[in-house]
């Protein structure tokens, strides 16, 4: 039995966007590639030892190709076509970004994988499992083990490789977490749809509207951050117990200050706040605009929204979003159209 604990591939990323990143890192730490699909973000305060991080987690749909054995990445494909221990002893440009040692574990080795009444049934069907702990995981990784399993459900062909914990990794100027938040209210007089947004006081994009939101603190959990911010701006209020992590934006050309990463969040607000809606801290204006309305304007083509139209071939003179605001807006319409007002992520007022 190894003493140290295990974590899920993973490493900080630099100013790229964090699916790009998480494919870099699991290149450089196993020599495997693939496609990456976003799971969930978590940023709670986990040593306060260390500086706080937030994780992007991602589950890695990985390349076909990767599974032929090479005598370089010591794969070792069974006839059954089970996998074993790959990796054995790669060679590191750096040993802090390319841990010595990494393996293929059984999913029931997992903590939080099984439920406790599945874990005592595999345990029966299989004894030899009594002979072994579960493995050892560091951080919250294994927190995400059951989210991981639900999304897995219907999927096929897909590994989870776990590595060695890596100390003291470099630091490569870490891009800043933002967070956005979208609150839809839905009027009673005429059941039409408003969003809330405001209108920036401060450079870059000064007099673009845009969502509520701003910089996430140090040791501050990101959806905290989204609702903070919220208040600052709009006096608007809410609770983590009605927020939904909509998706992430991260790419390079999002902010012309430095590379963000921005957390999209939807909000069921609490209709206290609406009496007391209006603009505070760097917002110069705050404003419910009709959701169908907005979608009017020249960033998606100045026409009834087209979901194939890119905001980003209009002239920047002409947008009225700050950032990569309208696409995101334009992400979060499918989502409402799907599934967002049909679960009611909406405030009737």
């Amino acid at each position: 039995k190894q003493s140290v604990y295990k974590s899920i591939l993973g490493d900080f990323i630099g100013h790229e966007d964090p699916a790009d990143a998480v494919l870099r890192i699991l290149k450089h730490q196993t020599n495997l590639t693939g496609k990456a699909n976003f799971l969930t973000i978590k940023g709670s305060l986990r040593d306060d030892r260390e500086p706080h991080n937030v994780t992007f987690y991602f589950i890695i749909e990985v390349d076909a190709e990767c599974f032929v054995t090479k005598s370089e990445q010591m794969l070792k494909m069974n006839q059954d076509g089970s996998i074993e221990t790959v990796l054995s002893e790669q060679s590191a440009i750096d040993q802090r970004i390319n841990p010595s040692w990494a393996w293929w574990y059984n999913v029931t080795e997992l903590p939080n994988w099984l439920t406790e009444s599945e874990r005592i049934q595999f345990e029966n069907e299989n004894p030899v499992s009594k002979e072994y702990d579960l493995v050892e995981i560091a951080f919250e990784h294994s927190h995400v083990f059951p989210l991981a399993r639900k999304w897995l459900e219907n999927q096929k062909n897909f590994v989870i490789p776990i590595v060695n914990i890596i100390k003291q990794p470099l630091n490569r100027g870490n891009s800043a977490l933002t967070t956005d938040i979208i609150v839809i209210r839905k009027r009673k007089d005429n059941n039409k749809n408003e969003i809330a947004l405001i209108e920036r006081g401060n450079l870059p994009f000064k007099g673009r509207k845009a969502f509520p939101g701003g910089f996430v603190n140090y040791k501050e959990e990101p959806s905290h951050g989204a609702l903070r911010e919220l208040m600052e701006e709009t006096h608007l209020s809410g609770s983590v117990e009605n927020i939904h992590l909509l998706e992430y934006k991260g790419s390079i050309e999002r902010d012309p200050r430095q590379h963000t990463v921005t957390c999209v969040y939807v909000l069921k607000a609490d209709p206290t706040s609406f009496a007391n809606f209006s603009a505070d801290d760097d917002a110069a204006d705050a404003r419910w605009y009709d959701l169908n309305e907005v979608f009017s304007w020249p960033d998606f083509g100045g026409k009834e929204a087209d979901e194939e139209f890119n905001p980003l071939t209009v002239d920047l003179k002409k947008r009225n979003f700050a950032f990569d605001h309208a696409i995101i807006l334009q992400d979060f319409r499918k989502w409402w159209e799907k599934e967002g007002e049909s679960n009611a992520w909406f405030v009737e007022a």
